[in-house]
């Protein structure tokens, strides 16, 4: 195993997602000597980063703290796109279908004073004729977002990692899993499947391994399989100037969700459905075929086509902690040492912004949001890493 005897970083990341990147090319830009690094390759398929396109939206009814962590993030975002010269996020809308006291519904019209804009409403039939690909079958609500849209999440992440390796002292490691620290008097050893190194701060955003660490803290904490599939619908109508990301509330506790089609097909999901478990190590990539078929029923329900071509289909996991909120502390037994699990299915249009107070964490010795403190978990296992 390589041993770095000599440099000390200010900072080691581990976990190259967004939240990752965005710490990296915040403490980069920052004049910091800062290393990340990824087990894998960067934006790898088992990254819940991966996946072409996430959503972003300033509706969110998940908690008070969210619609301004949104925004933080989007205007972040715009300036990465100003630096790289391509547009990255695209507002085309969301369009909400559900029963008006759904949890979908009842949620987003609750939170619309939070809005810039004035949401727009559309019965049954009014949505078929503005979003003719949809079929209305029951009596549902439409609620148009013109806020909200799409963002290209790989090209994100590929960027924030991309700008921060312009610096001189910025370092990425790929294949380079993370195994454990250990806190020595004047600096913290990281140990890795590469090697040891050594640093003073230590951030980890190690995705759906998060699990296992933070359960040693009582974080009641699981990973949750989902899948999406990418339909062949090549008409302009499922282009994104003709059709929003859209969420439809199909049954108490169940959504489905989709983009438009952005090259590779209309991509749709559908939300909290798969396999649980409580050990990352359990998690597999394969596709589940019951998955796929709910997918197919929904598809043609709601989309009232034939069975159509599935272009791919890709696996990934949301971390989901029990109340759903995130957790964004320090170490309960080492303030050099920060925790993100920023995850419970929403996470990644936060991102850009929980990154930077990530990295500002690490400089002030503060929390930026006691929301998500470890602390709001009443009894703390006594744990090492």
């Amino acid at each position: 195993m390589e041993v770095e005897q000599s440099r000390v970083y200010d900072l080691i990341i581990s976990g190259s997602g967004v939240y990752g990147a965005s710490c990296f090319y915040h403490a980069s830009r920052a004049g910091k000597s800062v290393l990340l690094l990824e087990k894998s390759k960067a934006i790898n398929s088992e990254q819940s980063s991966y996946g072409e396109s996430r959503i972003t939206r300033q509706n969110v009814f998940e908690g008070q703290i969210y619609p301004q962590l949104a925004q933080k993030s989007q205007k972040i975002i715009s300036e990465i796109e100003k630096q790289i010269g391509q547009q990255l996020q695209y507002f085309n809308g969301g369009l909400y279908i559900g029963p008006e006291k759904g949890n979908v519904i009842k949620n987003i019209l609750d939170n619309e004073h939070r809005c810039p804009k004035k949401l727009k409403r559309f019965k049954p039939k009014e949505i078929e004729k503005n979003f003719p690909q949809f079929h209305i079958d029951q009596d549902v609500l439409g609620v148009l977002e013109e806020t909200a849209g799409y963002i290209y999440n790989e090209e994100v992440v590929k960027s924030l990692i991309d700008l921060g390796l312009q610096e001189e002292n910025a370092r990425f490691r790929e294949e380079c899993s993370y195994l454990g620290f250990e806190q020595k008097k004047d600096y913290i050893c990281v140990y890795t499947s590469s090697g040891i190194y050594k640093c003073k701060k230590l951030i980890l955003a190690n995705g759906i391994e998060m699990v296992n660490i933070l359960q040693e803290f009582g974080v009641p904490i699981k990973i949750q399989k989902n899948q999406a599939a990418w339909l062949d619908l090549r008409d302009d109508m499922y282009k994104p100037d003709k059709l929003p990301i859209f969420y439809y509330d199909y049954a108490p506790d169940k959504q489905l969700y989709g983009f438009p089609n952005l090259g590779s097909g209309v991509k749709i999901g559908i939300h909290l459905r798969g396999d649980e478990y409580n050990d990352h190590r359990k998690a597999n990539f394969q596709y589940d075929d019951d998955l796929l078929q709910e997918l197919k029923r929904l598809y043609m329900k709601v989309f009232q086509i034939d069975d159509v071509k599935i272009n791919y289909i890709r696996t990934c996991y949301y971390t989901m902690i029990q109340d759903e909120q995130f957790v964004v502390d320090f170490h309960p037994h080492n303030k050099n040492v920060v925790l993100l699990s920023c995850c419970s299915g929403h996470g990644f249009k936060y991102g850009a912004q929980i990154g930077l107070d990530a990295f500002n964490m690490t400089q002030t010795n503060q929390i930026p949001y006691q929301e998500f403190s470890i602390q709001r978990f009443q009894f703390l296992n006594q744990a090492r890493l």
